[in-house]
């Protein structure tokens, strides 16, 4: 999947910014291709953007360092609230081969519960733990 995302990158790109316009058109004419080019389109785009950057930002300025002092990343429950998990930034780059961000269950880590369920599923296996144990069927 990711390799076929690689190869059609920009089919994709364009594809995600033309269909918001063109069914804004087919629905509501010249403003509505606009508006919805600019909603779901533009905007989506930015929001995207903006939260892998704030990660990257907000992640090594706010927080705890429980798991490591290494470099300056870390844990905020209140980043990952707005991150899909990815506040726990700190567990990430300490243990970054586990597929979890936030360890505890507790913790606000929606994509861990996401390659979870899909495990449970049947769709996602050797899911790799900080215990160095991999889960598989």
């Amino acid at each position: 999947m990711v390799m076929w995302q690689h190869q059609h990158y920009h089919a994709i790109v364009i594809s995600g910014l033309a269909l918001p316009l063109v069914l804004g058109f087919v629905h509501g004419g010249l403003i509505g291709g606009i508006g919805c080019f600019m909603l779901a389109g533009m905007f989506r785009m930015f929001m995207v953007l903006n939260s892998t950057f704030a990660i990257n930002s907000l992640s090594h300025m706010f927080g705890t360092q429980p798991h490591s002092q290494g470099d300056s990343s870390r844990d905020s429950w209140l980043i990952s609230c707005f991150t899909f998990g990815e506040g726990y930034h700190n567990y990430h780059h300490t243990y970054a081969r586990d597929y979890r961000n936030g360890p505890r269950w507790y913790n606000i880590d929606p994509s861990k519960w996401t390659i979870y369920t899909l495990f449970i599923m049947g769709l996602a296996s050797n899911l790799r733990r900080l215990d160095r144990t991999v889960l598989s069927e």
